[in-house]
């Protein structure tokens, strides 16, 4: 009788204890083309305001555990490859989600030395946008290389005759060396290149050009981060940014 309820009490401590299991992983391997395997891989995982790194080991393989039960975009990262990033990722409690990764060798930039001031970006730019992201948007049309925001339209500065100036596409370059994907509700000014209906490219993304690279992030109402060579903009108020481009294009 002892025996029987000594068992009875420890199934309950271990049925108390899967209960009270409250957070989950995420879990995957990384190979190339070829599939060999990718030790050293970096990769993100975020989402909920939760954010973990971690490198796969040396069996190319990674686990991101104790994440709250969520969804997460899970980004891969070696050098000499092209970013690759997977949306929504659901973690579920007491369990671990997958997430593999095949990663694919960045092309070769044949870059042109172009080092244009703002001035000449704006007049190189089809758009002149401040945007807030909405959404990721990955499709099968995508370019290799690229990661595909969708972006409600905040301020026009410039804007192609005919565009829809209430939504656009962005196209974020994920090759080697780029900036991981933006995220969900973040804003950028963003000088864009056209590359079909609605849908565009930022200018210093591309990978052609040799110059730094990403957008003019916006929080709070001021220009927080910039490329490199625009950094002087750091700090001020997103209107008189603004108003600034829009004197950049008077000035001929």
């Amino acid at each position: 009788m002892m025996l029987v309820a000594a068992m009875f009490l420890t199934g309950l401590v271990t049925a108390s204890g899967q209960a009270t299991s409250t957070t989950g992983s995420i879990a995957g391997c990384m190979t190339d083309t070829g599939n060999q395997m990718m030790p050293g891989t970096t990769v993100h995982v975020k989402g909920g305001g939760i954010e973990r790194t971690v490198v796969t080991d040396t069996s190319g393989c990674y686990e991101a555990k104790a994440l709250p039960p969520g969804s997460y975009r899970v980004t891969a990262v070696i050098a000499g490859f092209d970013h690759e990033t997977r949306d929504r990722v659901v973690v579920m409690p007491s369990n671990a989600s997958r997430a593999d990764f095949t990663m694919r060798i960045s092309a070769i930039c044949e870059c042109i030395d172009v080092k244009r001031d703002l001035k000449g970006h704006f007049e190189y730019a089809d758009a002149v946008l401040h945007v807030r992201l909405s959404d990721a948007q990955p499709i099968p049309s995508t370019p290799r290389g690229y990661y595909r925001h969708r972006a409600t339209v905040v301020t026009v500065v410039k804007l192609p005759d005919g565009s829809n100036s209430n939504e656009v596409h962005v196209l974020q370059n994920q090759r080697s060396g780029s900036p991981l994907p933006y995220d969900v509700g973040q804003e950028l000014v963003v000088l864009l290149k056209s590359v079909g209906p609605g849908e565009f490219t930022i200018v210093s993304d591309e990978p052609h050009l040799s110059l730094e690279r990403g957008a003019f992030l916006v929080a709070n109402n001021r220009i927080r981060q910039t490329p490199p060579e625009f950094s002087r903009y750091v700090g001020v108020r997103t209107a008189a940014f603004l108003d600034q481009l829009r004197r950049t294009s008077r000035d001929k």
